[in-house]
């Protein structure tokens, strides 16, 4: 046999193993922190574990006076008093003495007929509830214009962090009178908001209602107008509430690099609220205290009560570390995800079938905890098992998997967290993650057992209320 011959089978034997080698390589997932880059948040749009409650009005009496708004904001532990209406200089620096961020609130609506869209016959033209004396401000009308900017020329003085606007296109029928032409309102806010950061000197953090455009999300050809502000602020109803809805609406805010508060545009009730709540923050929205909150037309105000919605928000809180610098990496949400369920990196075993799991990463920090957030959807969840893809965490290593969950509502523990991030507070800085320790009791820790499963390390979660997560950390 020559020697090309004999040289031949080593040959051939090197090829193969080199296509394995690199059929291998690239069946290699890499980690998932490695997936996914940082998303930058709008300039002073809610963080991700930010609570937020609208200080509607301030009355002398009733539920609105100022101790009461004040009492509220403390109990269910906000960091942000949202769309306000209240001009009252100590009232604001009352809540700023809180750290609480505080936002002013502008909208389509003047009382003078002399700035109203006008109808055929030259008659100013009621706002949408048609109440007298309140007429649908006229974007093009340069009195109003300049009554306009007076007016957030008043906010400013008043020491607000952000402006809220209120019906951004007016309210009303498409084509109607009382809704503004796109163009018109480009126009507007191109001018206005130039106008306002001249005369603030600095940026000024913009939100608006995003109820009349695509169902409360960015998109569509409503573009035009949202381009105008750093996040979106709007009412959602029960209907839309969902986990498709929620994480499709944080996809399409973090894609345009803003984001979305929720509040309810009717009384959800309870059950439904408390999933809006789970369903929000685990998709990275948030969700706004229903304390004050519209409760439909000719319909009640819907006042939450601590008892009922304040554990999650204590939980919020208590868990910010695990919610701040945090980017999504993988969702499977529940129904109509079966092909991609198979691929993901946690996988659900048995329970009730509605469960929504997003595993979030922080971006390039491979030693940084994996956080898996699970939402139960179902009236009645279940317990259930989740199997670990951990080479996509950790490369292979053996994990230690703590759940954290709220803890049932007890007032004199969520006084006493609330004390205790009150005291941690320096002058001038806002409420926020760094007060996480405060809340530490609000929050239940537990570690959970692994076993192994078809090679996969698996945990068995209890029956969600409806929300839980996962910490899933490299063993020692």
């Amino acid at each position: 046999m020559s020697a090309a011959l004999r040289i031949w089978p080593i040959l051939l034997s090197f090829l193969v193993l080199g296509a394995v080698c690199r059929l291998s390589l690239a069946q290699q997932l890499p980690l998932l922190c490695d997936t996914v880059k940082p998303v930058k948040r709008p300039r002073g749009a809610p963080r991700h574990s930010d609570v937020g409650m609208r200080l509607f009005q301030l009355q002398t009496e009733g539920i609105r006076t100022a101790d009461n708004l004040i009492a509220a904001g403390k109990s269910f532990h906000i960091t942000r008093a949202e769309w306000s209406y209240i001009m009252d200089k100590a009232f604001i620096q009352r809540c700023r003495k809180l750290g609480w961020h505080f936002q002013g609130t502008m909208n389509a609506i003047t009382y003078d007929a002399d700035h109203a869209i006008k109808d055929t016959q030259g008659k100013p033209v009621l706002d949408h509830f048609s109440k007298p004396g309140r007429y649908m401000a006229d974007p093009n009308n340069e009195a109003y214009r300049r009554w306009y900017l007076q007016h957030l020329k008043g906010w400013f003085a008043l020491g607000v962090h952000a402006i809220q606007r209120d019906e951004p296109t007016g309210l009303g029928g498409l084509g109607g009178l009382r809704r503004w032409k796109y163009t018109d309102a480009d126009r507007f806010f191109t001018l206005l908001h130039k106008q306002a950061e001249d005369a603030a000197g600095r940026p000024v953090c913009w939100s608006c209602n995003l109820a009349w455009n695509q169902g409360g999300r960015f998109g569509g050809k409503g573009e035009v107008i949202t381009k105008h502000f750093d996040y979106g602020m709007s009412e959602v109803w029960a209907n839309s509430i969902d986990a498709r809805f929620l994480w499709e609406a944080a996809r399409d805010a973090r894609r345009r690099g803003k984001a979305i508060a929720y509040t309810g545009g009717h009384d959800l009730g309870i059950p439904k609220t408390r999933l809006a709540i789970a369903g929000c923050y685990a998709t990275g929205l948030t969700f706004i205290v229903p304390w004050d909150q519209f409760g439909g037309i000719d319909k009640k105000r819907v006042f939450a009560k601590p008892k009922d919605l304040a554990d999650l928000y204590g939980f919020i809180r208590a868990v910010a570390p695990l919610l701040e610098g945090y980017e999504e990496a993988s969702a499977v949400l529940p129904r109509r995800d079966e092909t991609k369920a198979q691929a993901a990196p946690v996988r659900i075993r048995g329970g009730s079938g509605e469960v929504a799991t997003i595993v979030r990463v922080k971006p390039g920090d491979r030693t940084a905890p994996v956080v898996v957030q699970l939402v139960d959807w179902a009236a009645k969840p279940k317990p259930f098992e989740v199997r670990l893809d951990t080479k996509r965490f950790f490369n292979g290593k053996a994990v230690t998997v703590k759940i954290l969950t709220p803890v049932a509502y007890d007032a004199k523990a969520h006084a006493a967290a609330e004390e205790a991030a009150a005291a941690m507070i320096e002058p001038g800085q806002l409420a926020g993650s760094q007060q996480a320790s405060a809340y530490a009791a609000l929050r239940e820790t537990k570690s959970l057992g692994t076993t192994v499963s078809d090679g996969w390390p698996t945990v068995r979660v209890p029956a969600l209320r409806p929300w839980a997560l996962l910490e899933i950390t490299p063993r020692h």
